[in-house]
């Protein structure tokens, strides 16, 4: 397992109670913590209270946490300047 840059995560919940949005959340740490994808795919996957499904969601949150902030969303919404424009 892959521990040197590994950030620290929640524990998942257990299957059906937020396993998804864990991931996406799980993801996120690991993609900003400078992980490629197999290291985060097998430290998530490692942590997960069920098995992924599709076999590839863990692969398909990483790559929409990298998508997110290429385009300026953060976990899915678009970044609001602090303050409005006058």
């Amino acid at each position: 397992m892959t521990t040197g840059r590994a950030p620290h995560l929640k524990l998942c919940p257990a299957s059906g109670e937020g396993v998804h949005k864990w991931l996406y959340y799980a993801a996120c740490r690991c993609v900003e913590a400078g992980l490629t994808n197999d290291e985060a795919e097998e430290i998530i996957e490692d942590m997960m209270t069920r098995d992924p499904n599709p076999p590839s969601e863990i692969m398909m949150r990483c790559a929409q946490h990298v998508a997110n902030a290429q385009s300026g969303l953060r976990d899915g919404h678009r970044r609001m300047p602090l303050k409005l424009p006058k």
